[in-house]
């Protein structure tokens, strides 16, 4: 009696471990696959939006823009910096929008995630349109933001 007890004991215990370690180990991996797939789309648009130039050029502008890459009960905030030319800045600032939407609604404080994207989406956005109109002044064009709008 005492070694099938024993044996039962051993078996239970390989079970729960079983039971427990294989579930833990799976959210462990796929946690970090979602955080892998996230940085490799936020890596893909910073690509395709950035300019390889300098700060000091007219042409371009300086964005900061806050990302939330959430998973279950954890969230990331990631701050960047992109130096864009100042024609590409608004469809940068779109991409970014709708990245933080898609890959921030998932974790824990998703509920504040629209909000706070959507606040400083328009805060650069305006900052973005203040420099264009700058620009087209200084180069007698057309205001892009009026012409846009539909004025002149």
């Amino acid at each position: 009696m005492r070694g099938n007890e024993l044996l039962i004991i051993i078996a239970v215990s390989i079970a729960v471990g079983l039971g427990i370690g294989i579930p833990a180990y799976l959210a462990v991996l796929l946690f970090r696959k979602y955080h892998a797939a996230a940085d490799a789309a936020l890596h893909a648009i910073l690509a395709e939006c950035s300019a390889a130039a300098a700060p000091d050029d007219p042409g371009n502008i300086q964005i900061t823009f806050y990302l939330y890459v959430g998973f279950l009960n954890t969230m990331k905030t990631i701050r960047i910096d992109p130096i864009v030319a100042t024609p590409k800045a608004l469809e940068l600032l779109r991409r970014l929008r709708n990245f933080s939407f898609k890959w921030g609604l998932i974790g824990a404080g998703s509920l504040f995630v629209p909000f706070i994207t959507i606040y400083h989406y328009y805060k650069q956005k305006r900052r973005v349109l203040a420099a264009m109109n700058a620009l087209a002044q200084e180069g007698d064009e057309p205001d892009p933001v009026n012409a846009a709008r539909g004025r002149e």
